[in-house]
């Protein structure tokens, strides 16, 4: 039977610091105030809308849009990492591991490859429900040696790369 052990992780990218709610309540709130704006609100991602003035562009976007996304580094910052494999946590001992952008940790976990092996980051979260910040999955047909993959959640703004080693 074939081992799979999770060597590390690597932030690419870390997650938006504004939560997909927050960014629809904020959305609405620009649309209403930027009258024509409603379309800019629904088109933002990983940003916060302030204010949508009619200060709009002839792609319909407005100038405003790339202050808002420039505001989400205020918001933004390390991720609060955990690790589930098959629904289980597996990886930190405690709740979470800051990681920052190109930051690497040590995973080292190491389980059999039997059938198909779901491999998820999390972000912990205090006061919502966490996010998915991307996921792998696997079978036990993989061939074996080192491997590099890219996961991201594109609603969250994440991207990150799994190291992995089958043998």
């Amino acid at each position: 039977m074939k081992s799979l052990t999770i060597v590390s992780v690597k932030c690419i990218k870390p997650s938006s610091g504004i939560d997909s709610v927050a960014q629809s309540i904020f959305g609405v709130i620009g649309g209403a105030i930027g009258g024509a704006a409603a379309v800019v609100g629904a088109s933002v991602s990983g940003g916060l809308l302030i204010a949508a003035t009619g200060l709009a562009t002839a792609g319909g976007a407005s100038t405003g849009v790339s202050v808002i996304n420039g505001l989400d580094h205020f918001f933004a910052g390390a991720d609060e990492l955990y690790i589930r494999v098959n629904g289980s946590k597996v990886w930190p001992s405690g709740k979470y591991k800051d990681i920052n952008s190109q930051q690497t940790k040590d995973v080292g976990h190491t389980l059999p490859l039997e059938g198909k092996v779901k491999i998820q980051l999390w972000e912990y979260d205090v006061v919502s429900a966490d996010d998915l910040l991307g996921y792998l999955e696997l079978g036990q047909d993989h061939q074996t040696g080192s491997f590099t993959y890219l996961v991201q959640n594109p609603g969250e703004g994440s991207i990150y790369e799994i190291n992995i080693k089958i043998s």
